[in-house]
């Protein structure tokens, strides 16, 4: 989730703002434009190739803000990995952090029975509702999403937006965002996860009206739902679905996190790399971008952040 998230007019705006300051320093955007490769010459990358054809030269560095899956899989020339490379690429896990994510139109926020003892709770921008049932969570809750897709009893990510910035909705109605964990992309047919978005929704309904009472279907005016599918098909390193570009176990965390050889600064000169599929994780909060810049101001004199 982006810190930007509760900004009048959502991630767009913030968007809009880091490109204008980059165009009053002649900076250049391609919208909509697919990169097909990265070109290297004598261990030095040299620029872009676009799908349409569009050639485009670097004059200091690439940086691809992407997972391992594109950058070194589909935009660099196999022939410039070794084995060694390429069987820590194939080492990367995507087989947990898979999501049901969506938003819903509603005609009034979640007003929870806790917002009795806690006013605040219901303008919380992030609120999980859970069973208070710690032996279910840890023995069955995983076990359930794996096997069925979605849990018995959903451990829930509930987010009023229009709370803090009503912009994004009509006057007098609300949205409200909504996520819980599923299993991998591959383990049911893209038919079975169409069928199976409407079912989560009511089940979604069921389990939130015992947390709050006025979330009932005559409460929602409707709803997107993604699941793992669209996550694949629309972010090609969330594999799966997997919303945090690669496994975020302890096996794939921390130091372990990374591209072939373990750094924002990648294998091939002047070609780094600064998403979630580096050290610090899935999430811009997380600060892989941050980290990223940082080798770059060593490597080119720049300013470090204070």
């Amino acid at each position: 989730m982006g810190i930007g998230r509760h900004r009048q007019g959502g991630n767009r705006i913030d968007h809009q703002a880091l490109a204008n300051a980059g165009k009053k320093l002649g900076v250049e955007y391609h919208l909509n434009s697919e990169v097909a490769k990265i070109h290297v010459e004598n261990g030095k990358a040299t620029g872009i190739r676009l799908a349409d054809g569009t050639e485009i030269a670097a004059k200091q560095m690439v940086i691809g803000d992407i997972g391992n899956a594109q950058l070194f899989d589909r935009m660099l020339n196999p022939d410039l990995k070794t084995d060694e490379m390429q069987r820590r690429l194939d080492t990367n896990l995507y087989d947990r952090g898979h999501v049901w994510w969506g938003t819903m139109g509603v005609h009034e926020l979640p007003d929870y029975k806790a917002a009795k003892n806690n006013p605040d709770i219901n303008a919380t921008p992030r609120t999980y509702w859970a069973p208070k049932d710690l032996a279910y969570m840890e023995d069955k809750y995983m076990h359930e999403i794996m096997l069925l897709g979605m849990a018995s009893k959903f451990f829930c990510l509930s987010a009023p937006d229009s709370y803090w910035d009503p912009s994004r909705v009509p006057e007098g109605k609300h949205s409200v965002a909504f996520e819980d964990y599923t299993c991998p992309m591959h383990f049911h047919s893209r038919k079975e996860w169409r069928q199976m978005s409407d079912e989560f929704v009511e089940e979604l309904l069921r389990q939130w009206v015992k947390y709050a009472p006025n979330m009932k279907k005559s409460n929602v005016i409707g709803y997107r739902v993604i699941n793992p599918v669209d996550l694949q098909d629309t972010h090609p390193d969330m594999k799966g679905g997997c919303w945090s570009v690669g496994s975020m176990a302890g096996s794939q965390n921390g130091r372990f996190r990374g591209s072939p050889n373990n750094g924002f600064k990648t294998f091939i000169d002047n070609l780094y790399i600064c998403s979630s599929a580096m050290f610090g994780g899935g999430g811009i909060a997380r600060g892989s971008s941050y980290n990223c810049y940082k080798v770059i101001a060593d490597d080119f004199g720049l300013r470090q952040p204070e």
